[in-house]
């Protein structure tokens, strides 16, 4: 995080997922002072993406599969069997 020489303005280069928070401003004169707040989101992934289930089972039997991934905004899941859209 790099401030300017006055602190009127803050810098983050590269964003990381930990600069995601509650950044504060508190601005002063000898007459009053006030902070103003602003609530970084940052937007990445889908990462981690995985599946999770049984993938030898028996014939006959139900099987259950499921998608996780980590990211922000929330992601979104479909379904492909041997390339095809599954509805």
């Amino acid at each position: 995080i790099i401030f300017s020489s006055d602190n009127r303005s803050v810098s983050i280069s590269p964003v990381q997922r930990s600069d995601s928070g509650e950044y504060q401003c508190t601005y002063s004169n000898p007459i009053s002072s006030e902070t103003v707040k602003l609530s970084l989101i940052i937007n990445y992934g889908p990462e981690d993406v995985s599946i999770q289930g049984d993938n030898v089972v028996g014939l006959g039997v139900r099987v259950s599969l499921s998608c996780s991934a980590n990211s922000e905004p929330a992601a979104s899941f479909s379904w492909k069997f041997n390339g095809s859209d599954t509805g």
